[in-house]
């Protein structure tokens, strides 16, 4: 008997599913969603453990060996899982490492397990290692620990950075060898400094003398009747096979430890000094076998936008948040729940991350019946949200949202520079 399936889209979150019985109204995450929620309210505050109890079963697990202070090696000897820890105590593994005094040890056994290590990358070694995982390791630790610069900057940083590229040189910078030597870039200048129109030459103005800026407007002329008009695009000559995995591994490795998935083509061009043209001119081959010829792979499922802005609004805010969060008053168009993005509870603030689906139909979303369906629950989302007194933002695709001083700038407007990490 054949059974006859269709595609047809799911009636409270306006999602394609694929290969359904015709029968079938809301997807799995739709139909899990109340669930869920019955679920967590069930079970809310309930423990088999009472905290003196966590406390003498951790330290007896972690007296073992160092591995024990890794999530997998802590489940492998404990009787009581460590999500069961995260819960009770609602803190991130590396705060219940800090709350019992052995979070530098995890460090020096991530420092000593790297060192002994083959691998060129924080993303292959991570890969590899049986005990060792991104949710399990401070963040700015491993910065430091591969020399990658911060995830913030001040003005002294963005002074320091010009002057390095200036010192490197041995002149003042044209645009182009700015922008290849720099390791700010020239988009963050504008968001941080408010900078609009001639970004660049304001930049100039900022550091240099007139003296100096005449300078440099005469070595640009100059450059310009040699060489035609500077863009962005640097010269072929000047970019080596080096330098392309130099950067190649930067922005994957950065955009790994900052989101735990590699960049899209999309946003590897944003936070690159070379787009991927650049790549695919100079090393004759197509992106996907650039990833694997650098060990890394183009494969995944995960949404890198939506994960990108709220792990970056996490660091602002030093706060983890809850993702595709519930509520039981907050209820769609169909009468099922909502998911949120991002929901920071302790800034009590909800994040909405809107891809282009957000602003006009698409047949690869369902056309326009899911747009109307999707229009109608951001509508409630914007009403309710406010109604119940937590904090709405949201973040549009078409904006600058790979620029971590843009979304800084999008938290003040609705909390205040006061609720965020300090510069």
């Amino acid at each position: 008997m054949t059974i006859k399936t269709k595609d047809k889209n799911c009636l409270q979150c306006g999602e394609m599913m694929i290969g359904v019985s015709p029968n079938q109204k809301y997807c799995d995450k739709c139909k899990k969603a109340k669930y869920i929620e019955n679920w967590k309210k069930k079970n809310k505050g309930k423990s088999p453990y009472t905290e003196d109890e966590y406390y003498s079963n951790f330290m007896e697990v972690t007296k073992h060996n160092e591995q024990t202070l890794t999530t997998i090696g802590f489940n492998e000897l404990s009787k009581i899982n460590y999500r069961s820890y995260i819960n009770f105590f609602k803190l991130s593994w590396n705060e219940l490492l800090h709350k019992y005094g052995k979070f530098d040890l995890l460090m020096e056994y991530v420092k000593d397990e790297f060192n002994k290590s083959t691998h060129q990358g924080i993303t292959p070694f991570i890969n590899s290692h049986k005990y060792i995982e991104l949710n399990g390791i401070d963040n700015n630790f491993l910065r430091i620990m591969l020399d990658l610069p911060p995830l913030k900057y001040n003005d002294e940083d963005y002074k320091i950075n010009f002057f390095d590229v200036v010192n490197k040189l041995g002149t003042i910078p044209l645009y182009g060898e700015f922008l290849n030597n720099s390791k700010i870039k020239i988009e963050t200048y504008a968001t941080h400094f408010e900078l609009k129109d001639n970004v660049y030459e304001a930049v100039l103005k900022m550091y240099i003398s007139e003296e100096d800026f005449n300078k440099y407007k005469t070595r640009h002329i100059e450059y310009k009747s040699n060489s035609g008009k500077i863009s962005g695009t640097m010269n072929k000559k000047l970019i080596t096979t080096v330098d392309l995995e130099t950067e190649f591994r930067r922005v994957f490795d950065e955009c790994f430890l900052e989101t735990g998935v590699y960049p899209s083509t999309n946003l590897f061009n944003k936070l690159s000094k070379y787009d991927d043209s650049n790549y695919r001119r100079i090393l004759d081959w197509n992106w996907t076998n650039i990833c694997k010829s650098y060990g890394y792979s183009t494969q995944q499922k995960q949404s890198i936008f939506e994960t990108y802005v709220l792990k970056h609004m996490s660091i602002v805010l030093n706060e983890n948040y809850e993702s595709q969060k519930v509520f039981p008053w907050l209820i769609g168009v169909n009468d099922f729940p909502l998911f949120c993005d991002g929901y920071f509870e302790k800034h009590n603030l909800i994040v909405e991350v809107d891809g282009r689906q957000h602003r006009k139909p698409y047949a690869k979303f369902g056309g326009e019946k899911a747009f109307k369906t999707l229009q109608a629950n951001d509508n409630v989302k914007n009403e309710l949200i406010p109604e119940h007194g937590i904090k709405l933002l949201r973040i549009a695709d078409n904006t600058t949202w790979h620029d971590v001083e843009y979304l800084r700038s999008r938290l003040e407007e609705v909390l205040g520079s006061s609720n965020l990490v300090a510069k």
